[in-house]
């Protein structure tokens, strides 16, 4: 590797460029690193004597552009690794104890279904009982009155629908 000054040995460094004496000398960092070796071999006279200081002004922005996007590509990864760890776990337990309440609102529901169709069936063997009383009142040629029973309990089996419509005609 050739003798840079420690100023130039610094600025390589930090660059992150790897230095290898099999380096190809037409590499973008090669290239950079012996134009900024071109640049501090000139006097500091005030302005630009040639294509080096060009070439140097911009390697040390390049770097310092380089640095700023590594730093805030590792916050950025930071960023991730932490909703990674806290989020995601988060969302899994929401997403379990949601399907958890719906297989429990499933099982209800299978279990209802058998005895809501049981107790419609009672109901209706009710009402039949009550149409049949009904009936039977009114099949003589002289009808003799209709239990005093059936009214209730129709009211009850239908839900006392018959009688809030009945109160309000």
């Amino acid at each position: 590797m050739p003798a840079y000054s420690q100023k130039t040995a610094d600025a390589i460094a930090k660059s992150g460029i790897p230095m290898s004496a099999d380096s190809a000398p037409t590499s973008p960092g090669r290239a950079a690193r012996e134009a900024l070796a071109a640049y501090e071999k000139h006097p500091d006279i005030g302005f630009a004597c040639c294509s080096a200081h060009t070439a140097a002004d911009t390697v040390s922005a390049l770097l310092a552009e380089n640095e700023r996007l590594r730093r805030e590509l590792a916050a950025r990864m930071e960023d991730i690794a932490f909703t990674d760890r806290n989020t995601l776990p988060e969302l899994r337990r929401t997403i379990q104890h949601h399907e958890d309440g719906k297989k429990r609102w499933r099982d209800r529901a299978e279990k209802a279904e058998p005895e809501r169709d049981a107790l419609k069936q009672r109901v209706d063997a009710v009402l039949d009982l009550c149409d049949r009383e009904q009936r039977n009142a009114m099949r003589w040629e002289n009808p003799i009155p209709v239990p005093d029973w059936v009214e209730p309990v129709q009211r009850a089996a239908l839900g006392d629908d018959k009688r809030a419509a009945g109160d309000a005609a």
